[in-house]
């Protein structure tokens, strides 16, 4: 099994000490021609998401 993903994130600084982002990334797997029946040909998936770091 192998996967390839790509993402990104945008902070933005909110307070001296606080940054709150938004984010997303994309990912596809590649998977033997076995587990076709279970996965589909070729499974991928995406997501967002949000932080805060605190410093």
């Amino acid at each position: 099994m192998a996967k390839a993903s790509l993402g990104a994130i945008r902070d933005w600084r909110i307070s001296e000490h606080v940054t709150f982002g938004l984010g997303g990334l994309y990912a596809v797997n590649f998977i033997p021609s076995g587990l076709t029946a279970a996965y589909g040909a070729d499974p991928a998936g995406a997501m967002a998401f949000v932080r805060m770091k605190l410093q």
